[in-house]
Protein backbone atom coordinates (compact mmCIF):
# COMPACT_ATOMS: atom_id res chain seq x y z
CA UNK A 1 0.00 0.00 0.00
CA UNK A 2 2.78 2.43 0.95
CA UNK A 3 4.69 1.61 -2.24
CA UNK A 4 1.59 2.34 -4.33
CA UNK A 5 1.18 5.72 -2.66
CA UNK A 6 4.83 6.62 -3.37
CA UNK A 7 4.43 5.58 -7.01
CA UNK A 8 1.27 7.66 -7.35
CA UNK A 9 3.01 10.68 -5.82
CA UNK A 10 5.99 10.44 -8.18
CA UNK A 11 3.65 10.08 -11.16
CA UNK A 12 1.73 13.19 -10.07
CA UNK A 13 4.95 15.20 -9.74
CA UNK A 14 6.17 14.10 -13.19
CA UNK A 15 2.79 14.92 -14.75
CA UNK A 16 2.87 18.38 -13.20
CA UNK A 17 6.47 18.94 -14.34
CA UNK A 18 5.73 17.96 -17.95
CA UNK A 19 2.67 20.20 -17.91
CA UNK A 20 4.66 23.19 -16.70
CA UNK A 21 7.95 22.61 -18.53
CA UNK A 22 6.70 23.47 -22.05
CA UNK A 23 5.26 26.74 -20.78
CA UNK A 24 8.66 27.68 -19.37
CA UNK A 25 10.66 26.54 -22.40
CA UNK A 26 10.81 30.09 -23.81
CA UNK A 27 12.08 33.30 -22.23
CA UNK A 28 10.95 36.76 -23.29
CA UNK A 29 13.32 39.53 -22.25
CA UNK A 30 11.86 43.03 -22.25
CA UNK A 31 13.79 46.25 -22.76
CA UNK A 32 12.80 47.25 -19.23
CA UNK A 33 14.99 44.40 -17.95
CA UNK A 34 12.10 42.12 -17.00
CA UNK A 35 12.29 38.46 -18.09
CA UNK A 36 9.12 36.44 -18.66
CA UNK A 37 9.14 32.63 -18.83
CA UNK A 38 6.41 30.95 -20.83
CA UNK A 39 5.55 29.53 -24.23
CA UNK A 40 5.76 31.51 -27.49
CA UNK A 41 2.40 31.32 -29.32
CA UNK A 42 3.02 33.62 -32.28
CA UNK A 43 1.66 37.09 -32.95
CA UNK A 44 1.75 39.81 -35.59
CA UNK A 45 4.31 42.30 -36.87
CA UNK A 46 3.59 44.49 -33.83
CA UNK A 47 2.63 41.97 -31.11
CA UNK A 48 4.01 38.81 -29.50
CA UNK A 49 1.61 36.38 -27.79
CA UNK A 50 3.06 34.48 -24.83
CA UNK A 51 1.48 31.76 -22.65
CA UNK A 52 2.33 32.50 -19.01
CA UNK A 53 0.93 30.32 -16.20
CA UNK A 54 -1.96 29.21 -18.37
CA UNK A 55 -2.88 32.75 -19.46
CA UNK A 56 -2.16 34.34 -22.84
CA UNK A 57 -0.41 37.68 -22.54
CA UNK A 58 0.47 40.01 -25.41
CA UNK A 59 3.58 42.20 -25.61
CA UNK A 60 4.42 45.01 -28.01
CA UNK A 61 7.32 44.12 -30.31
CA UNK A 62 8.82 47.54 -29.62
CA UNK A 63 9.11 46.62 -25.91
CA UNK A 64 10.90 43.29 -26.56
CA UNK A 65 14.68 42.98 -26.48
CA UNK A 66 14.94 39.30 -27.41
CA UNK A 67 13.17 35.96 -27.29
CA UNK A 68 15.07 32.81 -26.25
CA UNK A 69 14.07 29.21 -26.78
CA UNK A 70 15.38 26.65 -24.29
CA UNK A 71 16.61 23.56 -26.13
CA UNK A 72 15.22 23.27 -29.65
CA UNK A 73 12.57 25.70 -30.93
CA UNK A 74 9.03 24.39 -31.15
CA UNK A 75 8.42 22.43 -34.37
CA UNK A 76 12.16 22.08 -35.10
CA UNK A 77 14.08 18.85 -35.13
CA UNK A 78 17.35 18.43 -33.32
CA UNK A 79 19.19 18.30 -36.64
CA UNK A 80 17.90 21.79 -37.49
CA UNK A 81 18.99 23.34 -34.21
CA UNK A 82 21.89 25.81 -34.73
CA UNK A 83 25.15 24.73 -33.17
CA UNK A 84 25.88 28.18 -31.74
CA UNK A 85 23.98 28.88 -28.49
CA UNK A 86 24.24 31.25 -25.58
CA UNK A 87 26.06 30.26 -22.42
CA UNK A 88 22.78 29.05 -20.90
CA UNK A 89 22.07 26.76 -23.85
CA UNK A 90 19.25 28.94 -25.17
CA UNK A 91 18.89 30.21 -28.72
CA UNK A 92 18.18 33.99 -28.68
CA UNK A 93 15.79 35.59 -31.14
CA UNK A 94 15.97 39.37 -31.40
CA UNK A 95 12.59 40.92 -32.08
CA UNK A 96 12.31 42.66 -35.46
CA UNK A 97 9.29 44.97 -35.95
CA UNK A 98 9.42 44.33 -39.71
CA UNK A 99 9.46 40.54 -39.40
CA UNK A 100 6.35 38.38 -39.17
CA UNK A 101 5.82 36.67 -35.81
CA UNK A 102 2.89 34.50 -36.84
CA UNK A 103 4.89 31.35 -36.06
CA UNK A 104 7.76 30.43 -33.76
CA UNK A 105 11.01 31.61 -35.38
CA UNK A 106 13.32 28.91 -36.65
CA UNK A 107 16.93 29.19 -37.77
CA UNK A 108 15.75 29.89 -41.33
CA UNK A 109 13.16 32.47 -40.27
CA UNK A 110 15.44 34.75 -38.28
CA UNK A 111 16.73 37.33 -40.74
CA UNK A 112 17.18 41.05 -41.04
CA UNK A 113 14.93 42.91 -43.48
CA UNK A 114 16.48 43.61 -46.84
CA UNK A 115 17.55 47.18 -47.57
CA UNK A 116 18.23 48.84 -50.94
CA UNK A 117 21.79 48.46 -52.05
CA UNK A 118 23.87 51.56 -51.37
CA UNK A 119 25.59 50.96 -54.72
CA UNK A 120 22.44 51.80 -56.71
CA UNK A 121 19.99 54.69 -56.93
CA UNK A 122 16.37 54.58 -58.15
CA UNK A 123 14.94 57.42 -60.21
CA UNK A 124 11.27 57.47 -59.13
CA UNK A 125 8.17 57.59 -61.27
CA UNK A 126 7.07 61.17 -61.90
CA UNK A 127 10.60 62.53 -62.29
CA UNK A 128 10.72 65.32 -64.87
CA UNK A 129 13.27 64.91 -67.67
CA UNK A 130 13.94 68.22 -69.42
CA UNK A 131 15.52 67.92 -72.87
CA UNK A 132 16.67 70.23 -75.67
CA UNK A 133 15.95 68.87 -79.14
CA UNK A 134 18.94 68.30 -81.41
CA UNK A 135 16.97 66.89 -84.34
CA UNK A 136 13.92 68.68 -85.66
CA UNK A 137 10.64 66.81 -86.24
CA UNK A 138 8.14 67.72 -88.98
CA UNK A 139 4.69 66.15 -89.42
CA UNK A 140 4.99 66.47 -93.21
CA UNK A 141 8.36 64.70 -93.35
CA UNK A 142 8.81 62.31 -90.45
CA UNK A 143 6.98 59.02 -89.90
CA UNK A 144 6.21 56.72 -86.99
CA UNK A 145 9.33 54.94 -85.75
CA UNK A 146 11.74 57.73 -86.66
CA UNK A 147 14.23 58.39 -83.88
CA UNK A 148 15.62 61.69 -82.69
CA UNK A 149 18.50 62.92 -80.58
CA UNK A 150 18.31 65.43 -77.76
CA UNK A 151 20.36 66.51 -74.77
CA UNK A 152 19.54 67.03 -71.10
CA UNK A 153 18.68 70.64 -70.40
CA UNK A 154 18.70 70.04 -66.63
CA UNK A 155 20.65 67.39 -64.67
CA UNK A 156 18.84 64.36 -63.24
CA UNK A 157 19.25 64.51 -59.46
CA UNK A 158 18.00 62.03 -56.84
CA UNK A 159 18.71 63.09 -53.29
CA UNK A 160 22.35 64.17 -53.20
CA UNK A 161 23.23 62.07 -56.27
CA UNK A 162 23.69 63.79 -59.62
CA UNK A 163 23.04 60.86 -61.94
CA UNK A 164 23.23 62.66 -65.29
CA UNK A 165 24.71 66.07 -66.01
CA UNK A 166 23.21 68.76 -68.21
CA UNK A 167 24.20 68.03 -71.81
CA UNK A 168 24.02 64.23 -71.46
CA UNK A 169 22.75 62.43 -74.56
CA UNK A 170 19.03 61.62 -74.73
CA UNK A 171 17.26 59.47 -77.30
CA UNK A 172 13.63 59.32 -78.38
CA UNK A 173 11.26 58.25 -81.11
CA UNK A 174 8.20 59.41 -82.98
CA UNK A 175 5.22 57.30 -81.90
CA UNK A 176 2.58 59.06 -83.99
CA UNK A 177 2.75 61.25 -87.10
CA UNK A 178 -0.41 62.25 -88.91
CA UNK A 179 -0.92 64.80 -91.66
CA UNK A 180 -4.08 66.86 -91.94
CA UNK A 181 -6.46 66.08 -94.78
CA UNK A 182 -7.18 68.48 -97.62
CA UNK A 183 -10.55 69.54 -96.21
CA UNK A 184 -10.51 68.66 -92.53
CA UNK A 185 -8.50 67.03 -89.80
CA UNK A 186 -5.27 68.08 -88.12
CA UNK A 187 -1.63 67.14 -88.14
CA UNK A 188 -0.32 65.47 -85.00
CA UNK A 189 3.09 64.58 -83.60
CA UNK A 190 3.66 62.41 -80.53
CA UNK A 191 7.16 62.03 -79.12
CA UNK A 192 8.52 59.94 -76.28
CA UNK A 193 11.95 59.32 -74.79
CA UNK A 194 13.56 55.88 -74.99
CA UNK A 195 16.95 56.29 -73.33
CA UNK A 196 19.29 58.56 -71.38
CA UNK A 197 23.06 58.20 -71.17
CA UNK A 198 24.01 57.76 -67.52
CA UNK A 199 27.52 56.82 -66.40
CA UNK A 200 28.55 56.32 -70.05
CA UNK A 201 25.76 53.78 -70.57
CA UNK A 202 22.42 54.26 -72.31
CA UNK A 203 19.68 53.49 -69.77
CA UNK A 204 16.23 52.65 -71.15
CA UNK A 205 13.39 54.84 -69.90
CA UNK A 206 9.60 54.92 -70.29
CA UNK A 207 8.10 58.40 -70.39
CA UNK A 208 4.79 60.03 -71.10
CA UNK A 209 4.34 61.26 -74.65
CA UNK A 210 4.52 64.89 -75.78
CA UNK A 211 1.89 65.64 -78.41
CA UNK A 212 1.74 68.69 -80.66
CA UNK A 213 -1.30 69.24 -82.86
CA UNK A 214 -2.19 71.81 -85.52
CA UNK A 215 -5.87 72.71 -85.65
CA UNK A 216 -7.69 72.71 -88.98
CA UNK A 217 -9.84 75.83 -88.54
CA UNK A 218 -7.16 78.44 -89.15
CA UNK A 219 -6.07 78.70 -85.54
CA UNK A 220 -2.60 77.25 -85.12
CA UNK A 221 -1.65 75.89 -81.74
CA UNK A 222 0.54 73.42 -79.91
CA UNK A 223 -0.92 71.69 -76.92
CA UNK A 224 0.28 69.29 -74.27
CA UNK A 225 -1.31 65.84 -73.98
CA UNK A 226 -0.72 62.92 -71.58
CA UNK A 227 2.56 62.78 -69.65
CA UNK A 228 4.57 65.13 -71.90
CA UNK A 229 4.48 68.90 -71.60
CA UNK A 230 6.02 72.07 -72.90
CA UNK A 231 7.99 74.28 -70.54
CA UNK A 232 6.49 77.76 -70.28
CA UNK A 233 3.97 79.53 -72.49
CA UNK A 234 6.46 79.40 -75.34
CA UNK A 235 8.10 76.09 -76.17
CA UNK A 236 11.74 76.86 -76.52
CA UNK A 237 15.11 77.97 -75.33
CA UNK A 238 17.72 80.61 -75.87
CA UNK A 239 19.39 79.91 -79.22
CA UNK A 240 22.79 78.27 -79.08
CA UNK A 241 22.33 76.84 -75.56
CA UNK A 242 22.36 73.17 -76.54
CA UNK A 243 23.91 70.68 -78.92
CA UNK A 244 21.40 71.40 -81.70
CA UNK A 245 21.95 73.21 -84.94
CA UNK A 246 22.43 76.98 -84.78
CA UNK A 247 19.32 79.08 -85.23
CA UNK A 248 19.26 81.50 -88.20
CA UNK A 249 20.34 85.12 -88.10
CA UNK A 250 16.73 86.24 -87.76
CA UNK A 251 16.72 85.04 -84.15
CA UNK A 252 18.01 87.88 -82.01
CA UNK A 253 17.00 90.66 -79.68
CA UNK A 254 14.76 92.24 -82.31
CA UNK A 255 13.18 89.02 -83.60
CA UNK A 256 12.77 87.28 -80.23
CA UNK A 257 15.02 84.67 -78.64
CA UNK A 258 12.63 81.73 -78.16
CA UNK A 259 12.43 78.67 -80.40
CA UNK A 260 8.93 77.23 -80.39
CA UNK A 261 6.81 74.46 -81.81
CA UNK A 262 5.42 75.80 -85.07
CA UNK A 263 2.04 75.09 -86.67
CA UNK A 264 1.95 76.34 -90.25
CA UNK A 265 -1.55 75.73 -91.58
CA UNK A 266 -2.24 72.17 -90.49
CA UNK A 267 1.42 71.08 -90.32
CA UNK A 268 3.33 70.76 -87.04
CA UNK A 269 7.06 71.16 -86.65
CA UNK A 270 9.30 70.78 -83.57
CA UNK A 271 12.53 72.61 -84.47
CA UNK A 272 16.00 71.88 -83.20
CA UNK A 273 16.77 73.65 -79.88
CA UNK A 274 13.16 73.30 -78.68
CA UNK A 275 12.98 72.47 -74.97
CA UNK A 276 10.47 69.77 -74.02
CA UNK A 277 9.48 68.36 -70.67
CA UNK A 278 8.85 64.59 -70.29
CA UNK A 279 7.65 62.70 -67.21
CA UNK A 280 9.08 59.32 -66.19
CA UNK A 281 6.32 56.68 -66.14
CA UNK A 282 8.32 53.81 -64.59
CA UNK A 283 11.12 53.90 -61.98
CA UNK A 284 14.66 53.33 -63.20
CA UNK A 285 17.47 51.90 -61.04
CA UNK A 286 21.02 52.86 -61.98
CA UNK A 287 24.47 52.43 -60.38
CA UNK A 288 25.25 55.12 -57.84
CA UNK A 289 27.85 57.65 -59.00
CA UNK A 290 31.35 57.01 -57.71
Amino acid sequence: MRKSLVYAGVLAVLTLWFAVAPARADTLKLKSGQSVDGKYLGGTDSRIDFLVSGHVQSYNVSDVQNLSFEGKPYGQSAADTPSSTTSSGSQPYTADPMASTSAAPSSSAVSTPSTPSSSSVTIPTGTTIVVRMIDGIDSSVNKVGDTFNASLEAPIVVGSNVLAQKGADVYGRLVEAKQAGRVQGQSELRLELTGVKINNQVVSVVTGAYEAAGQSRGKNTAEKVGGGAVIGALIGAIAGGGKGAAIGAGVGAGAGTAVQVMTHGQQVRVPSETILNFTLQQPVTVPAPA
